[in-house]
């Protein structure tokens, strides 16, 4: 009995392409888009301190801008309320800032930090 045909062939060592770099696959396709948007949040992270009191600075990270709307995380409730308090300065800071970004709401969600057993 001879073994099952298929149209697939086996690739010789000699048909395989050449090795490609990472650099290759991060600058296009998917990965450059979430790379992109990576930056663009740390950019959005960034701004987002400098007009914050230095008191505060450590509570907060910006975790997102979806449908212009900046969602920022922070640890407590407490820290949560602090930041309201700030959002509408915040508001026109990221509005004036020359990046002339689209946001039109702010969001401040809670998300407690995890423990670590040790």
């Amino acid at each position: 009995m001879k073994p099952m045909q298929t149209d697939k062939t086996k690739i010789s060592r000699s048909d395989r392409t050449d090795p490609v770099t990472v650099d290759t696959f991060i600058h296009q396709g998917p990965l450059k888009t979430l790379l992109d948007k990576a930056r663009h949040i740390a950019l959005l992270n960034n701004l987002l301190i400098q007009n914050l009191p230095d008191a505060l600075h450590p509570y907060y990270t910006v975790a997102n801008l979806r449908d212009n709307t900046l969602i920022i995380h922070t640890d407590t409730a407490t820290h949560a309320t602090l930041l309201r308090y700030q959002l509408p300065q915040l508001k026109q800071a990221f509005q004036k800032n020359p990046m002339k970004l689209a946001i039109h709401d702010i969001t401040v969600a809670i998300r407690p930090k995890r423990l670590i057993k040790k």
